[in-house]
Order: C-alpha cells, then sequence, then structure tokens
C-alpha cells in the first residue's frame, strides 16, 4: 500500500513540470501520466500522482545531447 503522505497532488506535479494544473489533468485523461484515480463522492474522483511514477515519467522524455 501507498502511504497517504506520498501521494502528489495535480498543483504539486504542475510545480514541479512547470506547467498549469489543468495540462496535468488534461494528460491524465489522455492517458499520457500515470496517475491514481480514488473515488470521493458518486460524482467525481479525486486524482493523485505517486513520484516513483513521476520520476519515470521525466526520465523517459529526457533527450540525451548528441554527440558533435
Amino acid at each position: 500500500m501507498v502511504p497517504k503522505s506520498s501521494l502528489l497532488t495535480a498543483e504539486q506535479v504542475a510545480r514541479e513540470l512547470g506547467v498549469k494544473s489543468s495540462t496535468i489533468y488534461d494528460w491524465t485523461y489522455r492517458g499520457i501520466l500515470p496517475h491514481i484515480r480514488i473515488l470521493a463522492g458518486t460524482t467525481r474522483a479525486v486524482v493523485r500522482f505517486r513520484q516513483q511514477d513521476l520520476d519515470q515519467f521525466i526520465a523517459d522524455r529526457t533527450v540525451k545531447a548528441r554527440r558533435t
């Protein structure tokens, strides 16, 4: 089980990536960014992110410098 304190909010992820939180929600909707969907009530879900998933997301998109 993932400790609750280790889960990040969309706002925290947005701050870390330097984008708006609406971009984070868009990426989760489009399946680009791994996330955890926690049911809250009957009408909407709470979305949280694991730091290790965010680290992997960044690593997967890191472009290596070409040698000249």
